[in-house]
């Protein structure tokens, strides 16, 4: 059997199904994109293929983070929904042993 690459695993569809339905049940606000979980939920269907394309061949350009200012001295940048979805595959990333 084939072995996968990191990054080939986290493209796979059940570690991304995991990582959606984690940003999901976290009901985020939409983001600098204003795109809603609703929304999303609908662009991935229709765009899925030319974002895995982009990914695999290194023309992917993820959009903006929003910059929060909070009463702090600090700043806090909140990624829009399909960066959200992205990182918690790649952190919470369970792949089947061979």
């Amino acid at each position: 059997m084939k072995e996968h690459s990191l990054f080939e695993q986290v493209l796979e569809r059940e570690n991304l199904q995991r990582a959606w339905k984690q940003v999901k049940a976290n009901k985020g606000a939409p983001d600098i994109d204003g795109m809603t979980i609703e929304e999303f939920s609908q662009f991935i269907r229709k765009h899925w293929e030319t974002i895995q394309t982009k990914l695999r061949d290194g023309s992917y350009r993820p959009s903006p983070v929003k910059r929060i200012y909070i009463p702090k001295p600090r700043v806090c940048l909140t990624p829009d929904i399909k960066r959200k979805v992205r990182w918690t595959g790649q952190s919470k990333r369970r792949f089947k042993k061979s």
